[in-house]
């Protein structure tokens, strides 16, 4: 294959920036690229990765997507994805989460596993500008300046206040290529090439409700990027302009900016993440790195191959201790390696690269850590047999297994460790393991949800257990239209029946039984207190203090909202603040019909009554919002309709 053919590499490209002021002809952006001739055929591979923030901050229930592929961050920030669809040189994961510019990652498939990390951006609006006069808003280093008239919403003409969110990435900042998006490799007249980036930005524009809008057709936008200081000397007078295709993760040509001073001005015509760049040769080489002491792979080391002219780039090694990328064409490099101990790195090779014309394989890299001791283990299931998709915690730092079998490597007397499964997500007892340096076995570290299971209502509805401590949950909202007796629950009421009565009564959201599928069924506190049982045998609605036990379990009020809640935004609104359904319990927004008959909230509130009255005419009951981590008690009138959890007895 043509080194004009290959892509990115894993975690960020590293593709050293080049200072070249040399400069393609223009050419027209490679719309409807023929993926296939540039990036091999197809292919299917799996996904593991962590989304963080700017401070290297778990980000939890983000919406993970590859291709057709999505999931959501669990409460460390980690994803897995299987059977995702890429190109042998070619995959691209996004993830989106409220209050954050668009995480995308490309990277280039690796027979050994692909592990990414993905770091998002704040997104927070940067100033506003009416759409009939247009306007400039400026942050450091970057500037917007609209037409008049020249924005659209849903592609029709759009009067009143534009909102412009702008995020610009510092290509001199040590922590470019892991806060930019995709990588840096372009597309221009079918041919990809590494690109040195000059400056780069993305940029939202918004109504006041959020909605999304765009430059109208026919009209562009001025793009101003500062060019850093380190920079300037080598900046060309005029340079590609190149935007971010957010599906496959690499970079278009679209036209021109001129350096005017210390800036380059450019126009643009739609609003995603801007580059500009200077295009070059580059080849492909990939390696190993193992641990001299056990002869086992590296896992999450920091390969960083760099020259004097060119600076200097990083990834990060598999579970097989593999790492790749691209390099610069017919230039000497230095390569070093470094691992992590107690959040500080630490340079454990060094070495030097003859200047390649060819990709490349590198010998295999053996080192030594110093002051660390190597663990190897194997996390398991319930059953004791090793659980494919996990991970462990050592001291905060996430290393994923290989078929449950894990190699980490941990500094000082003790660390901290803990296993974690998924599907769902599930940790195991954290512990603290004494370090004696050199190799040693952890042994297995069990992630179980022991005696989750089913149970099925009088109607024939099943439902998902989950225990959660000592008490064994449904993980769904109840159904059923029958008392566990079999006498049937009045339903079908109209408002003014719904306020009236005083004997168990249930409905469907909205009076909608493709509700009742999703979120299950509401019911008065008359039907919780029915003598002829709501739930099923063995079974009964929670009281207050069990609720409490529940609560308190879970961390207290203040954030057990979030192990409660089901994540992502499949039904839950933006943002479902702090959601990572860490315990199981899968909260979902049912909504709730007032005592006067009126449904609302689905979608944003979710409310559970307890067994306990408070008084002559209210209960207690439990409620989950899209906007707080926190569970909330209060005491609602008994006509109201909220939904219903089973415990068991």
């Amino acid at each position: 294959m043509k080194t004009t053919r290959l892509l990115v590499m894993l975690f960020s490209a590293l593709i050293l920036i080049f200072y070249s002021c040399k400069k393609e002809e223009d050419a027209p952006p490679a719309d409807n690229l023929p993926s296939s001739e540039l990036f091999g055929s197809g292919t299917t591979v799996s996904v593991k990765g962590r989304v963080v923030d700017e401070n290297g901050n778990a980000i939890a229930g983000a919406l993970v997507k590859a291709g057709s592929v999505t999931t959501n961050t669990d409460a460390m920030g980690v994803f897995i994805l299987n059977n995702v669809s890429a190109y042998q040189k070619l995959g691209c994961v996004t993830v989106e989460k409220a209050g954050y510019f668009k995480g995308i990652r490309s990277f280039v498939p690796k027979a050994g596993g692909n592990e990414i990390q993905i770091r998002l951006m704040t997104k927070s609006v940067s100033g506003s500008v009416n759409s009939a006069t247009g306007g400039t808003v400026a942050i450091q280093n970057a500037s917007v300046s609209l037409p008049s008239n020249g924005v659209v919403l849903n592609n029709a003409t759009y009067t009143g206040t534009v909102k412009i969110a702008i995020k610009h990435f510092d290509p001199s900042s040590a922590n470019f290529t892991d806060e930019m998006p995709g990588s840096l490799v372009g597309v221009s007249n079918n041919v990809a090439s590494s690109l040195t980036s000059y400056g780069m930005v993305g940029v939202e524009l918004t109504d006041n409700n959020g909605q999304l809008l765009q430059i109208a057709s026919g009209q562009s936008a001025t793009l101003k990027f500062t060019i850093p200081a380190t920079m300037l000397a080598s900046a060309p007078s005029s340079i590609d302009l190149w935007s971010l295709d957010e599906t496959n993760g690499y970079w278009k040509k679209e036209g021109v900016a001129n350096k005017v001073n210390n800036e380059y001005v450019g126009q643009v015509s739609h609003f995603s993440f801007w580059n500009c760049d200077v295009p070059n040769n580059f080849v492909y080489i990939n390696g190993q790195v193992i641990n001299s002491q056990t002869q086992q792979p590296l896992q999450g080391a920091t390969v960083t191959i760099s020259s004097t002219a060119n600076g200097s780039q990083s990834d990060y090694t598999n579970n097989q201790g593999q790492y790749s990328g691209y390099v610069p064409n017919g230039v000497p490099l230095a390569i070093s390696v470094s691992v992590s101990c107690s959040g500080s790195n630490t340079v454990v090779y060094t070495g030097t690269l003859p200047a390649m014309s060819a990709n490349t394989t590198i010998a295999t890299i053996a080192i030594t850590l110093p002051g660390q001791t190597s663990l190897t283990g194997t996390v398991v299931g319930c059953n004791s047999q090793p659980l494919s998709n996990s991970y462990i915690v050592v001291n905060n730092q996430v290393v994923f297994t290989n078929n449950g079998q894990f190699s980490a490597s941990a500094c000082g007397t003790s660390c901290t460790i803990q296993a974690f499964g998924s599907n769902p997500w599930v940790s195991g007892q954290s512990q603290i393991v004494t370090l004696a340096g050199g190799s040693q076995v952890v042994g297995s570290l069990q992630v179980c949800n022991p005696g989750g299971s089913t149970v099925t209502d009088i109607d024939g509805n099943v439902y998902s257990t989950v225990v959660i401590g000592t008490q064994e949950w449904m993980q769904e909202n109840l159904k059923t239209t029958q008392f566990k007796n079999g006498a049937a629950i009045p339903t079908n009421l109209t408002d003014a029946q719904w306020t009236a009565t005083t004997s168990g009564a249930c409905a469907d959201y909205n009076n909608d039984p493709t509700n009742t599928t999703v979120y299950g069924k509401l019911y008065n506190w008359y039907a919780v207190s029915d003598p002829q049982g709501l739930c099923p045998t063995n079974w009964h609605v929670p009281s207050d203090t069990e609720w409490d036990t529940l609560v308190n379990y879970l961390g207290g009020e203040t954030i057990a909202g979030g192990a409660m809640k089901e994540i992502g935004l499949t039904h839950w609104a933006t943002p479902n603040a702090g959601a990572t359904n860490s315990s199981g319990f899968a909260g979902l927004p049912g909504g709730h019909r007032y005592y006067d008959g009126a449904y609302y909230y689905v979608g944003y509130l979710g409310y559970w009554w307890s067994a306990t009255q408070n008084s002559t005419t209210n209960a207690y009951y439990r409620f989950l919002n899209s906007n707080y981590s926190n569970v909330y008690r209060y005491n609602a009138n008994k006509t109201s309709g909220f939904s219903v959890r089973c415990v068991r007895d």
